[in-house]
């Protein structure tokens, strides 16, 4: 059996970073994505908005209606998929250059994007 709990567009997220968290900073949290509704000190619990639109600055050039990859550090998007990136969503907006505001709609669970498997037909690591 179950039992209602919550509409399920946030997430409780308990700081142990060691420093405050601003409003507005993108966290990702196993495989969610979040952004932080509000400041949360170091050792408190704040609510992360892990549904929405939020506006992300650009890296590159971004299709609307395509996915968005993210890079964890710099918390910039781009429309192209690299190794590393995690896909947080999808543009509502296209964009044609670097330093542009997109409007990303979250798609949850996010995805990193794996490194390009070696190539078949011998490509990969000789043991000889």
């Amino acid at each position: 059996m179950s039992k209602f709990y919550a509409k399920g567009t946030r997430m409780n997220y308990v700081n142990s970073t060691g420093s405050a968290i601003a409003a507005g900073t993108v966290l990702v949290v196993e495989d969610v994505a979040g952004v932080a509704e509000a400041a949360i000190p170091n050792g408190a619990t704040g609510a992360l908005s892990i549904e929405g639109v939020f506006d992300f600055v650009s890296s590159a050039a971004v299709a609307q209606g395509g996915v968005v990859y993210m890079d964890s550090s710099t918390k910039a998007v781009t429309g192209t998929s690299a190794p590393g990136l995690l896909a947080i969503g999808f543009a509502l907006n296209a964009v044609t250059a670097s330093g542009k505001t997109v409007h990303v709609k979250l798609a949850n669970p996010v995805a990193e994007v794996p490194a390009s498997p070696a190539p078949e037909g011998g490509g990969g690591v000789s043991d000889t």
